[in-house]
This record gives C-alpha cells, sequence and structure tokens, in this order.
C-alpha cells in the first residue's frame, strides 16, 4: 500500500489525530514508512499528534527530525 500510494502522488500525509498511544513499534514502523518515502523521493508528513504522541516523539529525541504538522487543516490551508 505504501509503494502504491508513493507511487502514485510521490508524497503523503499520515493523519495521527484518532491515534491515542504510541509505543515503539508504532515509531519504528512510522519511521520505516518515512524512510522509504525518502528512498522512493517522496515525503510522509504526520499531521495532528495529540499531545501524548507528541511528547513520545519529545522522549526519545525525534520531533526535531519528523516532518509534522499541527493539524490537518493546516494541511489544507498550506496546499490551497
Amino acid at each position: 500500500m505504501l509503494s502504491s500510494e508513493l507511487q502514485r502522488n510521490g508524497s503523503f500525509d499520515i493523519d495521527l489525530s484518532k491515534v491515542s498511544e504510541l509505543d515503539i513499534a508504532g515509531v519504528q514502523l512510522l519511521l520505516a514508512a518515512m524512510r522509504s518515502a525518502a528512498d522512493a523521493g517522496g515525503r510522509i508528513r504526520l499531521v495532528a499528534a495529540n499531545d501524548t504522541v507528541a511528547k513520545t516523539f519529545d522522549l526519545i529525541g525525534l520531533s526535531a527530525q519528523l516532518h509534522t504538522s499541527p493539524s490537518p487543516d493546516d494541511v489544507m490551508a498550506g496546499a490551497a
């Protein structure tokens, strides 16, 4: 699914607004997806992470390395 989406669009957003918790396995999956996207010349942006998920990224030192946006509305406004 990831590779077909990257072939169609090159880049896409993952909406995290419904994610209440994120463990290390979830972080590893997101990082692997982002690495695959970068290798294919695309980009994945993480959108609307709640405070708990954002704190997870902070705790493991990844906040500065991740492409994030505060809300899906901000993404749509930037696309206009």
